[in-house]
């Protein structure tokens, strides 16, 4: 209840509904119906069915979309050619991802017929945001506007893990008014409360939640995916499942979630085509180099992309 005054605090929303709906989220084991390809046999309450009085099944499921996590335009097009459905663009993927220039969204949405979601993080490290880098972020979503993308990959805690309700709202105000989607990205995985989050989605009218349930593999969060899944029925919000995701294992993951959007890089490892290379010099600081690692780099496979679309 605490959390959910602290979300609403000020805002016309119907404190009552939306702290069943918290109760509900922790109460999302007794409600969860994970099924694939057929509607399920157990009742959920979604926020929608709580306002009226109204229990709705879950629908049957919808075909799962492929959304490839990209840092090149080459990787883009390989995601494109494997059958994917979308990309999400970013650099500094050995960072966790951090927001491409505007040169690299220009290119990646030229290049490619399928949407293309923006991540919008200014560094690295946590996900507690000062003002000036809350300003920062709006101006790159203001690019994003402009080079003709489908959306945004946004998110912000405070210091105590719940949502920065002040940056959020920012943000999806600034993504609004440039007609663009948005999806929450895994700083819900690092949050003290995965279900403030989807509370705080659904009232921003955020689109889509990527999360790997709180766990350093979507496989190992499957149950609480799952809960998350039952518990977005009836609002805007689609949960998306990511991390640690291949085609080996996509399968079992829409299994045991009911998801229908899935998140991934699959990616190969390829020399760069440099042939002078200088040794005991590397690039950055803090990464483990050696002679060969500083000579190669990663890609979106379009064979291993094709390979989790038919999988699934």
């Amino acid at each position: 209840r605490a959390d959910v005054l602290r979300l609403t605090r000020g805002r016309p929303y119907d404190v009552r509904v939306l702290c069943l709906f918290s109760h509900l989220c922790s109460s999302a084991e007794r409600h969860r119906a994970v099924t694939v390809g057929r509607p399920s046999t157990q009742p959920s309450t979604s926020i929608r069915g709580v306002a009226t009085g109204m229990l709705s099944k879950r629908p049957r499921m919808a075909p799962v979309l492929l959304e490839v996590c990209c840092d090149s335009v080459a990787s883009c097009v390989a995601a494109e050619g494997g059958g994917a459905g979308r990309v999400e663009l970013c650099s500094g993927l050995v960072d966790g991802g951090l927001t491409p220039s505007a040169g690299m969204i220009y290119a990646a949405v030229a290049a490619v017929s399928i949407p293309v979601m923006v991540l919008i993080r200014p560094r690295s490290g946590d996900f507690v945001f000062t003002a000036v880098e809350v300003d920062v972020m709006l101006k790159d979503i203001s690019v994003v506007g402009e080079q003709g993308a489908a959306g945004v990959v946004i998110g912000a805690l405070d210091a105590d893990g719940m949502p920065d309700m002040a940056a959020l709202s920012q943000m999806v105000t600034a993504a609004k008014a440039a007609n663009l989607e948005c999806t929450f990205h895994r700083a819900i995985d690092m949050s003290s409360n995965p279900c403030a989050v989807l509370l705080a989605c659904v009232s921003l009218g955020i689109e889509r939640i990527l999360t790997s349930g709180a766990s350093n593999t979507a496989l190992a969060g499957a149950s609480t995916i799952a809960n998350l899944v039952t518990q977005a029925q009836g609002t805007c919000v689609r949960i998306m499942a990511g991390g640690g995701v291949t085609e080996d294992n996509i399968k079992e993951l829409v299994h045991r979630t009911g998801i229908t959007e899935v998140h991934g890089s699959f990616r190969v490892v390829q020399q760069c085509a440099t042939q002078f290379r200088k040794a005991e010099v590397f690039m950055g600081s803090s990464k483990e180099n050696t002679a060969d690692s500083e000579f190669l780099i990663k890609v979106a496979d379009q064979t291993r992309v094709a390979s989790a679309v038919a999988a699934i």
